[in-house]
């Protein structure tokens, strides 16, 4: 099937590149786009690796503590927990510092919906397995929710969404989470970081109390890194 992104534009971020795809509409923003998405990227590099420092530590900190409680729903870390937060900044980690494309514009979700940001993931007709790779911003990743393997497309991110920085950043760490590390969307936190919205955008008022479920959601760990990582 044919990307509705069909102008690309390189870029050298570090020791590797980054791919930004756009809509021929959108050409005249290209530039623009390429700028923002080089940030974005730096900037979530850096809040990896401080995270990745925090979470070594022999002992954590009450920073730490405090934030897998309030964005996963962890009263106590166990080892267990710690290791699972662990491997999905790892696969994101991993995933991010390599080359990376990006598809960037207006109304970036599936069937042209107005989104913040997307990953498509696909399997074959039965669930038993992937789809092939058959471009080569394609990954295979195991979903956390227990329903297979898939093959994830490329990060979609909608540019006014690149340009308020670090949101801009926020949400291509959501996105890289469910690329690299297979989560899912369980409930989403407001841009205050604080207030929780269910999937159609209605507020909960209760906090997160089933750890199961704030493991494998992907704006948990999106804030849990921006916040830990100071970037937000």
């Amino acid at each position: 099937m044919p990307t509705r992104f069909n102008v690309s534009a390189p870029a050298q971020v570090g020791q590797t590149q980054l791919v930004v795809m756009t809509r021929q509409k959108s050409l005249a923003k290209l530039s623009d786009y390429i700028d923002d998405a080089a940030a974005a990227l730096k900037e979530a590099r850096i809040c990896l690796r401080d995270v990745d420092i925090a979470l070594q530590a022999g002992v954590l900190s009450n920073e730490v503590l405090t934030l897998a409680e309030q964005y996963f729903g962890v009263k106590k870390m166990a080892e267990g927990e710690l290791e699972v937060i662990k491997s999905v900044l790892n696969l994101t980690s991993t995933g991010l510092c390599c080359d990376v494309t990006l598809k960037v514009g207006d109304n970036v979700g599936r069937n042209d919906a107005d989104v913040e940001g997307m990953v498509m993931r696909h399997q074959t007709q039965d669930g038993k397995e992937p789809l092939k790779k058959t471009k080569p911003w394609h990954d295979e990743v195991l979903a956390m929710d227990e329903t297979g393997s898939y093959r994830t497309g490329a990060i979609h991110i909608r540019g006014g969404r690149l340009e308020q920085k670090g949101f801009g950043t926020k949400t291509l760490l959501h996105e890289a989470t469910h690329k690299y590390a297979g989560t899912a969307d369980r409930y989403y936190f407001e841009d205050d970081g604080k207030t929780m919205i269910d999937l159609d955008g209605k507020a909960l008022t209760s906090p997160i109390t089933d750890e199961l479920v704030g493991l494998i959601n992907a704006d948990s760990y999106a804030w849990f890194f921006c916040r830990l990582g100071r970037l937000l």
